[in-house]
């Protein structure tokens, strides 16, 4: 009853322990649950020097469920130009998440560049 490296068994998410219904009926969690459930796991994701380092805070950090009933976080990040002194767009910061209790993962999304707007990534996402 395996499945290829990485895949997930039928009915399931890879990843987790939820079937696709059990996902599509979970609620939209909040920054500071995904931030509480995935420190485990990836401890410096939402670390204030990391966050710092991109111009970022927790109230950057936006969550969208998919039509499919996938969770995704998204916030645009920002890098110092010392040069100028300016901040200059860098792009987004996208992020798959996978619930699974304290277990929690982020999992890498790869966005094409060129994205400028919170309506392109959404649509993205789908």
């Amino acid at each position: 009853m395996g499945t290829k490296k990485g895949g997930a068994r039928k009915g399931k998410v890879a990843g987790s322990r939820l079937g696709y219904d059990a996902l599509k009926k979970l609620k939209k969690p909040t920054i500071a649950e995904i931030k509480r459930t995935t420190k485990k796991d990836q401890p410096y994701y939402f670390d204030a020097k990391t966050m710092k380092m991109f111009k970022q805070t927790m109230k950057s950090f936006k969550v969208h469920k998919s039509r499919k009933g996938n969770f995704f976080i998204y916030s645009k990040g920002y890098s110092y130009d010392s040069r100028d002194g300016k901040w200059n767009f860098m792009g987004y910061s996208v992020r798959r998440y996978v619930p699974d209790g304290m277990n929690s993962r982020l999992g890498y999304v790869s966005v094409p560049y060129g994205i400028k707007t919170d309506k392109e990534i959404t649509s993205l996402l789908g």
